[in-house]
């Protein structure tokens, strides 16, 4: 299955784009 790295590459960046949105969302800094 190659496409597995590369599928998970792809859940690690928008887990990483995804995450701070949460966190601002749950603790708006403005």
């Amino acid at each position: 299955e190659p496409y597995m790295p590369l599928y998970e590459a792809i859940i690690n960046s928008i887990e990483a784009i995804e995450e701070p949105k949460l966190k601002e969302e749950e603790s708006p800094s403005n």
